[in-house]
């Protein structure tokens, strides 16, 4: 149906300017948050670390709000535990095998209240 041979040309053209897109807004976003931290004068990655996060997850929020509200609160509920599986296992394990990773005083703090915070609420349950 979606890879018919008359479709062939349309859909490689659609899959190449998706991801051309796709890395165009991810570098204006990146030079967004640089611009923004010098702007307030903060280190870039506490801005980062504070507006990612919200930014990757907001679409799969608006959608799971749309799924409750249609009375599919289970495809809700798998949407929300496959992105936050996602964004805590591929994403982070790409970033550290492909960047130069140096833990700061900055990132130690943080990765040491994420632990926390997780603890907590899991202590909670």
């Amino acid at each position: 149906m979606f890879f018919e041979k008359e479709n062939i040309s349309y859909n490689y053209f659609s899959d190449c300017s998706s991801f051309r897109s796709h890395c165009l807004g991810a570098h204006l976003f990146v030079g967004a948050i640089g611009y923004l931290a010098t702007l307030f004068g903060i280190p870039a990655f506490v801005l980062a670390i504070i507006i990612a996060p919200i930014a990757t997850e907001l679409p799969e929020k608006f959608n799971s709000i749309i799924w409750v509200r249609q009375g599919k609160d289970t495809l809700a509920l798998g949407n929300i535990t496959g992105a936050m599986v996602f964004q805590s296992s591929l994403i982070p394990a790409l970033g550290i095998a492909l960047t130069p990773w140096e833990l700061n005083p900055l990132a130690l703090i943080s990765a040491v209240l994420a632990l926390t915070s997780a603890g907590i609420v899991y202590l909670t349950l």
